[in-house]
Order: structure tokens, then C-alpha cells, then sequence
């Protein structure tokens, strides 16, 4: 699953088979305590911040509230 730090790089995806979704703005308190939780007991990855055409890294999810959590 992807997502993106900012709101303008989300809208920039926002075509094609994506057309009908709306980007919407998550805390960073239910992305780590619902989103990142809930995909890492599913074994989903994490693309964050993908560029235009798609392309970026895959994370498992617990590897990225792991990074957000860091003091």
C-alpha cells in the first residue's frame, strides 16, 4: 500500500485507475497505532513516497513505525 508525506505528491496519482479515490490526510498517530499495525498483522509492505511513475521501495510496515518512532 502506498502513501505519501505530503497531499500534492498523493494528487499527482490521482488519474487513471485511481481517478475515484481522494487522497486524505491520516495523524501520524493512527497511521503508526491503526494503518502500520494493522498491515504489519496482514504482512503488507509499505510504499512510501513513490515517485510519478510508480516506482519506490517496499518496507514492511513494523521496519517503518520503527523509523517514525525513533527519538
Amino acid at each position: 500500500m502506498v502513501f505519501w508525506s505530503d497531499r500534492a505528491y498523493a494528487v499527482r496519482h490521482q488519474k487513471d485507475d485511481w481517478s475515484d479515490y481522494v487522497p486524505a490526510a491520516i495523524s501520524l498517530d493512527e497511521f503508526i497505532g491503526a494503518w502500520l499495525r494493522g498491515m504489519h498483522r496482514e504482512g503488507s509492505l509499505v510504499g512510501p513516497n513513490w515517485d510519478a511513475n510508480l516506482c519506490g521501495l517496499e518496507v514492511e510496515a513494523i521496519e517503518v513505525a520503527k523509523r517514525l518512532t525513533e527519538e
